[in-house]
């Protein structure tokens, strides 16, 4: 029962999913529904949000088994929030870019 119930609550965060070899900006409504990122890089590489959504927070799962971090920004200029291979963390965007909540575990 309790793990049917935990599904359940886990269907309404949609997970983006995202093998990737080159930087990749989401579209606005990928953005703007992204909740969890599950994302593995073929070597360093950014996810970016085309704009910023203030108060939204994500939790990133960075899946690359070797040394590629990923970093989370908004735009091309934001400097964002950089996620060590085989490391999770939760972000919060400030309205300008992304920020860490909590460190890498």
């Amino acid at each position: 029962m309790g793990v049917t119930h935990f599904s359940s609550i886990l269907s309404v965060f949609p997970v983006y999913k995202k093998t990737t070899s080159v930087d990749v900006t989401l579209t606005p409504q990928e953005a703007a529904d992204a909740c969890i990122l599950e994302i593995t890089p073929g070597a360093s590489k950014s996810i970016i949000f085309p704009a910023p959504i203030e108060g939204k927070v994500i939790f990133v799962s960075n899946l690359a088994p070797a040394t590629h971090a990923i970093t989370i920004k908004v735009g091309a200029s934001g400097t964002g929030v950089q996620i060590a291979a085989t490391k999770s963390a939760i972000l919060r965007c400030t309205g300008t870019d992304f920020v860490r909540v909590t460190t890498d575990a």
